[in-house]
Protein backbone atom coordinates (compact mmCIF):
# COMPACT_ATOMS: atom_id res chain seq x y z
CA UNK A 1 0.00 0.00 0.00
CA UNK A 2 2.80 2.44 0.87
CA UNK A 3 4.47 1.84 -2.48
CA UNK A 4 1.16 2.54 -4.23
CA UNK A 5 0.88 5.79 -2.27
CA UNK A 6 4.39 6.84 -3.29
CA UNK A 7 3.66 6.15 -6.96
CA UNK A 8 0.38 8.05 -6.63
CA UNK A 9 2.26 11.01 -5.15
CA UNK A 10 4.55 11.08 -8.17
CA UNK A 11 1.55 10.87 -10.50
CA UNK A 12 -0.18 13.67 -8.59
CA UNK A 13 2.98 15.77 -8.71
CA UNK A 14 3.00 15.55 -12.50
CA UNK A 15 -0.76 16.05 -12.84
CA UNK A 16 -0.68 19.19 -10.73
CA UNK A 17 2.03 20.63 -12.93
CA UNK A 18 0.18 19.67 -16.10
CA UNK A 19 -2.99 21.35 -14.85
CA UNK A 20 -1.00 24.50 -14.10
CA UNK A 21 1.38 24.55 -17.07
CA UNK A 22 -0.59 22.76 -19.80
CA UNK A 23 -4.30 23.29 -19.10
CA UNK A 24 -6.62 21.22 -21.26
CA UNK A 25 -4.05 18.45 -21.75
CA UNK A 26 -5.21 14.83 -21.53
CA UNK A 27 -3.68 12.90 -18.65
CA UNK A 28 -3.63 9.10 -18.78
CA UNK A 29 -5.12 6.71 -16.28
CA UNK A 30 -2.88 3.97 -14.93
CA UNK A 31 -3.66 0.41 -13.92
CA UNK A 32 -2.72 0.27 -10.22
CA UNK A 33 -2.69 -3.53 -10.10
CA UNK A 34 -0.53 -3.77 -13.21
CA UNK A 35 1.93 -1.29 -11.69
CA UNK A 36 2.12 -3.29 -8.46
CA UNK A 37 2.92 -6.48 -10.37
CA UNK A 38 5.18 -5.07 -13.09
CA UNK A 39 7.12 -2.87 -10.65
CA UNK A 40 7.33 -5.64 -8.04
CA UNK A 41 5.94 -3.63 -5.13
CA UNK A 42 6.62 -6.52 -2.74
CA UNK A 43 10.36 -5.95 -3.09
CA UNK A 44 10.21 -2.15 -2.89
CA UNK A 45 11.68 -0.20 0.00
CA UNK A 46 8.95 1.18 2.28
CA UNK A 47 11.24 3.76 3.90
CA UNK A 48 12.18 5.14 0.49
CA UNK A 49 8.49 5.27 -0.43
CA UNK A 50 7.68 7.21 2.74
CA UNK A 51 10.51 9.64 2.00
CA UNK A 52 9.12 10.12 -1.51
CA UNK A 53 5.64 10.84 -0.13
CA UNK A 54 6.96 13.43 2.36
CA UNK A 55 9.13 15.13 -0.25
CA UNK A 56 6.47 15.30 -2.96
CA UNK A 57 3.82 16.53 -0.50
CA UNK A 58 6.16 19.32 0.59
CA UNK A 59 6.89 20.33 -3.02
CA UNK A 60 3.21 20.32 -3.96
CA UNK A 61 2.29 22.33 -0.85
CA UNK A 62 4.88 24.98 -1.73
CA UNK A 63 3.63 25.17 -5.31
CA UNK A 64 -0.02 25.38 -4.31
CA UNK A 65 0.73 28.25 -1.94
CA UNK A 66 2.16 30.22 -4.88
CA UNK A 67 -0.60 29.49 -7.41
CA UNK A 68 -2.16 32.67 -8.80
CA UNK A 69 -5.92 33.01 -8.38
CA UNK A 70 -6.67 32.64 -12.11
CA UNK A 71 -4.87 29.25 -12.19
CA UNK A 72 -7.65 27.75 -10.07
CA UNK A 73 -9.75 27.77 -13.26
CA UNK A 74 -7.26 25.45 -15.01
CA UNK A 75 -8.09 21.84 -15.73
CA UNK A 76 -6.87 18.74 -17.54
CA UNK A 77 -8.85 15.93 -19.08
CA UNK A 78 -8.38 12.58 -17.37
CA UNK A 79 -8.62 9.70 -19.84
CA UNK A 80 -11.23 7.96 -17.65
CA UNK A 81 -12.72 10.59 -15.32
CA UNK A 82 -13.00 13.45 -17.79
CA UNK A 83 -12.42 17.11 -16.92
CA UNK A 84 -10.50 17.64 -13.67
CA UNK A 85 -10.22 21.19 -12.39
CA UNK A 86 -7.37 22.15 -10.09
CA UNK A 87 -9.81 22.14 -7.15
CA UNK A 88 -11.02 18.63 -8.09
CA UNK A 89 -7.43 17.43 -8.22
CA UNK A 90 -6.73 18.93 -4.79
CA UNK A 91 -9.82 17.35 -3.23
CA UNK A 92 -8.82 13.91 -4.49
CA UNK A 93 -5.16 14.45 -3.56
CA UNK A 94 -5.92 15.48 0.02
CA UNK A 95 -8.27 12.51 0.58
CA UNK A 96 -6.12 9.79 -0.98
CA UNK A 97 -3.84 8.85 1.94
CA UNK A 98 -6.60 9.05 4.60
CA UNK A 99 -8.79 6.86 2.35
CA UNK A 100 -6.15 4.12 2.32
CA UNK A 101 -5.49 4.45 6.06
CA UNK A 102 -9.22 3.86 6.68
CA UNK A 103 -9.11 0.93 4.28
CA UNK A 104 -6.21 -0.62 6.21
CA UNK A 105 -8.00 -0.06 9.52
CA UNK A 106 -11.11 -1.87 8.20
CA UNK A 107 -9.02 -4.79 6.97
CA UNK A 108 -7.19 -4.97 10.31
CA UNK A 109 -10.44 -4.84 12.31
CA UNK A 110 -11.92 -7.59 10.14
CA UNK A 111 -8.78 -9.67 10.57
CA UNK A 112 -8.84 -9.28 14.37
CA UNK A 113 -12.59 -9.97 14.57
CA UNK A 114 -12.14 -13.20 12.61
CA UNK A 115 -9.49 -14.79 14.77
CA UNK A 116 -6.15 -13.28 13.88
CA UNK A 117 -3.34 -15.58 14.97
CA UNK A 118 -1.40 -14.57 18.07
CA UNK A 119 1.91 -13.03 17.38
Amino acid sequence: MVIHLADSEVQSHVRLRMILAEPGTTIPNHDEHQWSVALNYLLSDVDEALTTIRHIRRLNWKLLNAVPEQAWLNYCVHSVRGKIRLEDWLTTYVAHIPHHIQQLERVHDHWVANGAPDG
